[in-house]
């Protein structure tokens, strides 16, 4: 079971470091800038509210990536919608939420499953597939980069202060 909930930003926690996976050099450049403390949530919390250096190399990462450049208005547009969905805040299965908002999405005309056919990420395939976490927010299945971003971008006034979010129950 999961539920579908419109978050701040700050209500979650610090990633066990950054650039797993998809993004090595990233990973390799805070490894160098973190040390032995790269892969510490607290570590990482720490140094994006105190460290400009840290903040610097994860920005040059990260808006690389190629969602980072619509990231906020996408998650933002779909955050907006959600709050539309009769089960935010429900506890639902996944296909319930994805079948329920795919209705929505083709009654009004909004777009989704644009990436899934190597088009554009537009809001629609957010809110059907939102950055997902523990109930305890100490897991983060998917979105530590995107999440990072956005926290980078609010930091600066130019993104979202809360998104809509999958919590695993």
């Amino acid at each position: 079971m999961y539920s579908y909930e419109v978050r701040s930003l700050a209500s979650f926690g610090w990633p066990h470091g950054l650039g797993k996976g998809d993004y090595p050099e990233l990973r390799d450049a805070m490894k160098n800038h973190l040390g032995t403390e790269y892969n510490d949530p607290a570590a990482n919390h720490r140094a994006f509210s105190t460290d400009a250096r840290y903040r610097e190399i994860a920005e040059r990462w990260l808006t690389e990536a190629d969602w980072s450049a619509t990231i906020v208005e996408v998650v933002t547009a779909a955050t907006a919608i959600a709050h539309e969905i009769p089960l935010l805040g429900q506890p639902v299965e996944a296909d319930q939420w994805i079948t329920h908002t795919k209705t929505y999405l083709q009654q009004h005309g909004i777009a989704y499953d644009a990436r899934g056919h190597g088009g554009p990420y537009v809001a629609g395939d957010y809110l059907q597939q939102p950055m997902s976490f523990s109930a305890q927010n100490d897991y983060m299945d998917d979105g530590r980069h995107r999440l990072t971003y956005l926290r980078l971008m609010e930091r600066i006034g130019a993104g979202p202060s809360e998104i809509l979010v999958k919590i695993e129950l």
